[in-house]
């Protein structure tokens, strides 16, 4: 699949996934999963984007992984909704971060 058509599989899946705020933790739990397998298929951007900003999504991330140490994947799932709205997720620091944090707690 190539890169274009894998981000704009993850982009309407991520704007699908804003519509459903009311899931319990099984399903929240698969979406996070399908966002995983989505992402892994986009490629990082190659220029450098965030030069003010360069450390803000870490943020965003301590939340993500509080919420899947708790085993709480609807929080978990609003917070990757919140750092896919506010942050470049194609960034390469930001998505070697994000997918570390993803391979740790989702299998």
């Amino acid at each position: 699949m190539g890169d274009r058509r894998a981000r704009k599989r993850l982009n309407k899946f991520c704007l699908n996934m804003r519509r459903n705020e009311r899931l319990n933790n099984d399903i929240c739990f698969k979406l996070i999963k399908e966002f995983k397998e989505l992402y892994i298929k986009c490629k990082a951007d190659e220029k450098y984007n965030g030069m003010f900003t360069h450390y803000r999504y870490l943020i965003r991330l301590a939340p993500i992984r509080q919420a899947f140490e708790k085993n709480d994947y609807s929080l978990a799932l609003h917070e990757l909704n919140t750092i896919f709205a506010l942050d470049d997720i194609y960034q390469l620091r930001i998505r070697t971060s994000l997918i570390d944090l993803l391979n740790k707690y989702i299998h």
